[in-house]
């Protein structure tokens, strides 16, 4: 079972990845990019959500010049297996970040607003995890099935 404290560990892991300039705070740009290789289908299938016409999660204009991947940042002596663990809990935020936004019906460019809480254009650590806090979002790698999906 997954623990309060192993959902905040993946969301500090998530931000701290996509915030590629390190300032703690993501822009708009960092957030299309993360989002932009999201596989939201994978994470409604698993709550028994099948999208009769699933919308695909673009922005408005796609920013060009989108890295392919972020990565993870150089300077941890993490062995291969603690790498692969933290991409894969960082790809299911990004897969759960995604399928909330398709299930609410929600572009990119609105979901950056909905989690700029303090609307500030920017989303920090404080924006990231109100957010997930009010809308019951469960990213945590373990995935807990029996949470509230009226959020998603």
């Amino acid at each position: 079972m997954t623990t309060m404290n192993d959902h905040v560990q993946e969301l500090t892991e998530w931000f701290r990845v996509v915030n590629a300039s390190g300032d703690g705070r993501i822009t708009f740009k960092e957030w299309d990019t993360a989002l932009c290789h999201a596989n939201p289908d994978k994470v409604l299938r698993s709550r028994g959500v099948v999208m009769a016409h699933p919308q695909e999660l673009t922005a408005p204009e796609r920013i060009s010049g989108a890295k392919a991947s972020t990565p993870l940042r150089a300077g941890s002596a993490a062995s291969l297996p603690t790498i692969l663990t933290l991409r894969s809990a960082i790809q299911k935020v990004t897969d759960t970040i995604a399928a909330l936004l398709q299930y609410s019906g929600l572009s990119v460019e609105e979901g950056f607003d909905e989690f700029d809480k303090d609307g500030d254009g920017f989303i920090s650590r404080i924006d990231l995890t109100t957010s997930c806090e009010s809308l019951e979002l469960d990213a945590s790698s373990a995935g807990n099935h029996s949470q509230n999906t009226s959020a998603l």
